[in-house]
C-alpha cells in the first residue's frame, strides 16, 4: 500500500493535545459540526469501532 500524506490549512486553530489527527477524525468533526449527530457523522465516513474508539486509518 502507498502513504498518502494530505497537508491542509485550517482557518481556526484546534487542538490534538501533543499528538495527531487522522483525516478520518477531522472528516468526521466536520460533519459532526454540520450534522450535530454523532452517530450520523460517523456513518458518513466509512469507519469502524475497536472498544470504543472510531477509526479508518491505518496503524
Amino acid at each position: 500500500m502507498e502513504k498518502l500524506k494530505i497537508t491542509a490549512k485550517m482557518k481556526t486553530p484546534f487542538v490534538t493535545d501533543g499528538g495527531y489527527m487522522t483525516f478520518d477524525a477531522l472528516l468526521a468533526g466536520i460533519l459532526f459540526d454540520q450534522l450535530q449527530d454523532v452517530g450520523m457523522a460517523h456513518s458518513a465516513v466509512p469507519i469502524k469501532c475497536t472498544d470504543g474508539l472510531f477509526h479508518a486509518s491505518l496503524p
